[in-house]
């Protein structure tokens, strides 16, 4: 038995214990008398009498007492307990599904991550064989912006210019049909 039970007994029937400290107290009254005094046996047999009985009936109210607050289980209180066990087992298989869904998600994952890393090694030579035109690129179109204008004017100059000689060329052979012709 807990020192709870112990604690909320005494704190439900305070009455039950004075009278229990009571009877314990008129027995050893009656023995330690008994011994100094001397008391007729016919008395000392008459408050035994009293004290045992009323101590055995504050020993069984206690034991009822506890009985019926501790130790009875109402039915409701175990159906209750049964659905919550339930309850939670519901969800230990729940987060078992989940875990066994996570671990085929990571196999999946590492299948994947296995199959990249294949391609990688194949693709690392080619990308390694051909960094030097890579960089060769990057530095042709890598120019800056006063460059790229400078680049534009020569190509709108240079396009005016073929146009012009574009224009004389054909000036030039109608001209010539039209003399041939004549």
């Amino acid at each position: 038995m807990s020192v709870e039970v112990v604690t909320d007994f005494v704190q439900a029937n305070p009455n039950l214990v004075m009278a229990a400290i009571a009877a314990i107290a008129g027995a050893a009254s009656i023995f330690a008398v008994s011994d100094n005094f001397k008391i007729h046996a016919s008395t000392r047999r008459h408050l035994l009498d009293t004290s045992i009985p009323l101590l055995m009936g504050v020993i069984l109210a206690a034991g009822i007492t506890i009985y019926d607050k501790h130790l009875k289980k109402e039915p409701q209180e175990i159906q209750n307990r049964i659905e919550e066990l339930d309850s939670i087992q519901a969800s230990l298989n729940d987060l078992s599904k989940y875990i066994d869904q996570q671990k085929d998600q990571l196999g999946s994952l590492s299948t994947t991550i296995e199959r990249l890393e294949k391609k990688r090694k194949l693709l690392e030579p080619i990308v390694k064989g051909n960094e030097e035109s890579l960089q060769a690129f990057v530095a042709a179109y890598g120019q800056p912006a006063s460059a790229v204008w400078l680049d534009r004017f020569i190509g709108f100059v240079l396009g005016i210019i073929g146009s012009i000689i574009a224009t004389v060329i054909t000036r030039y052979i109608r001209l010539r049909r039209a003399e041939a012709e004549r």
